[in-house]
């Protein structure tokens, strides 16, 4: 390959480059937008007084289950575990 040639597949390569870079850009600029508009959800979380006071298990059911039974099959697979091993 000739070096002119070498020159015109760089030249590509940094457009392609470019190309993304300016891409990213854009979605970059479009989320930092929509990070200094919910800003203020940070710092001050919208949680009605009927939510203040209460534990996350409160707040997330859902994932306080998954969590509960989830740990009820670890101890159940630990007492499985114990009792195999001490049956040795």
């Amino acid at each position: 390959m000739s070096y002119l040639s070498y020159l015109q597949s760089e030249v590509a390569e940094k457009r392609a480059q470019l190309i993304r870079l300016q891409a990213s850009l854009t979605k970059l600029d479009g989320l930092q937008s929509e990070f200094l508009h919910n800003k203020q959800l940070i710092d001050q979380p919208e949680l009605s007084p009927r939510y203040m006071g209460r534990g996350i298990s409160e707040l997330f059911p859902k994932y306080t289950r998954r969590y509960e039974d989830g740990l009820s099959r670890f101890i159940d697979q630990s007492v499985k575990l114990r009792t195999y091993d001490n049956g040795k």
